[in-house]
């Protein structure tokens, strides 16, 4: 996986939301070091408390709490 090409997804990893290929991946370049991407990693980190910050908070729907505290409950690394 190439630098450029994780642009556009540092949010989406860092906010949970990438398939565990995905984001096992990006991890894996991020550990190497990459001084390019560890910056963009870092300005992304700031984006995504920025938005968390200015976001009014809203209660998840039934269906949507209920799927969160079953995810909550499994063991680490159970899908």
């Amino acid at each position: 996986m190439g630098c450029q090409s994780l642009d556009d997804i540092y949010e989406l990893y860092l906010l949970g939301v990438l398939s565990a290929e995905e984001s096992a991946e990006v991890s894996a370049h991020v550990r190497r070091g990459c001084p390019y991407c560890l910056d963009r990693l870092r300005e992304s980190a700031q984006v995504v408390s920025l938005v968390a910050l200015n976001t009014l908070p809203a209660p998840p729907s039934a269906r949507h709490k209920a799927a969160l505290l079953e995810r909550v409950k499994r063991p680490k690394g159970a899908h």
